[in-house]
């Protein structure tokens, strides 16, 4: 079964940095370090995950050697596409739709997010757009890579 390349939206990799395995984004997260997927980020999602860990609740609750380290771990780590995809004006914002562009560049098979607005698009061009509990869901149905 070839790899899933995935997108997470900047709310689900902030929400990575203090969650506990036990939820579905730390599952999520467990299983992209274990090789399960792909993750795939462009530099307007590392911009934004940057400009949201500088924020009063992220600097106040989480070590600041962590907020430093953590997007060059995931330059380092994940697919960085660049975005080559115009997308019509179907996301009720220019971050929804850079997002989504993203995962349309990439020829994604998901865009995980927390975002209600994306959910409700459902799908674009092959893209399944859902909440990171679904995406849970569907990683403990994969097999483990070998």
């Amino acid at each position: 079964m070839p790899v899933l390349e995935v997108v997470l939206d900047t709310s689900i990799l902030a929400r990575g940095l203090r969650t506990s395995p036990n939820t579905a984004v730390g599952y999520i997260m467990d299983s992209w370090a274990g090789g399960r997927f792909r993750l795939v980020l462009s530099h307007y999602i590392l911009d934004e995950l940057q400009r949201t860990l500088s924020k009063p609740y992220f600097q106040r609750n989480v070590p600041a050697q962590l907020i430093e380290r953590y997007p060059s771990v995931l330059r380092q780590n994940a697919i960085l596409s660049p975005i080559t995809a115009s997308i019509p004006d179907i996301a009720l914002g220019r971050g929804d739709n850079m997002v989504l562009a993203t995962a349309d560049s990439a020829s994604a098979s998901y865009l995980v997010t927390g975002d209600h607005r994306l959910h409700e698009v459902g799908s674009y061009r092959g893209i399944e757009i859902i909440d990171p509990g679904t995406f849970a869901g569907i990683l403990r149905t994969l097999q483990t890579p070998r």
